[in-house]
């Protein structure tokens, strides 16, 4: 049986934090650990999500890794998986929603035109025994290891993987290839 391979968007294919640096202009550096972006901008939680419009999310670079994840996932079954904070309502839950949609579509054609991507806050809800999530978020990956999937901490400096700076999509390889036994081609 296949593996199933779910990709996170923010902070693993999309650039977020460079995208917020740019939004708010901060350049100071990002403090290692630290996972509260509001914390980090000194603006309240509301303001955050509030400021962050379609052309936001729409014009995300895509970070260093994107490519390379791509195409080291392909050899599977994979899908994105995205989510926002539960507590976004109405049109800013919208907004958000239909500019990830839409970064889907300009920056990884494929995923949107075979419809692979999901936007949702229960990322455990794919959990299973033939199931990974490749993440940045320790907490998302905790849940979904608890659900019964397996989880590969994409590591940022805002996570306990903090301390690879660099070889980070050789890390991914690796993970894969202990959860699976190989990479191969499905």
């Amino acid at each position: 049986m296949k593996y199933k391979i779910f990709l996170d968007l923010d902070g693993v294919c999309c650039d977020f934090v460079e995208a917020l640096r740019s939004k708010f202009g901060f350049y100071g550096g990002w403090p290692e650990g630290t996972y509260n972006i509001d914390k980090v901008l000194d603006i309240s939680d509301e303001y955050l999500w509030t400021s962050l419009d379609f052309d936001f999310w729409t014009s995300m670079p895509k970070t260093e890794e994107c490519d390379e994840l791509v195409e080291l996932t392909s050899k599977f079954d994979t899908c994105l998986l995205t989510a926002f904070p539960h507590y976004l309502e109405g049109r800013v839950r919208e907004i958000t929603a239909s500019g990830k949609v839409n970064w889907i579509k300009n920056n990884l054609p494929d995923f949107y035109y075979d419809d692979k991507f999901l936007i949702g806050n229960c990322k455990h809800f794919c959990a299973s025994p033939r199931a990974i999530l490749i993440d940045d978020s320790d907490r998302k990956i905790e849940k979904f290891e608890l659900a019964g999937g397996y989880g590969i901490l994409f590591p940022q400096l805002w996570n306990k993987n903090k301390h690879i700076k660099e070889g980070k999509v050789g890390y991914v390889e690796k993970a894969l290839i202990e959860i699976i036994g190989e990479i191969y081609e499905s």
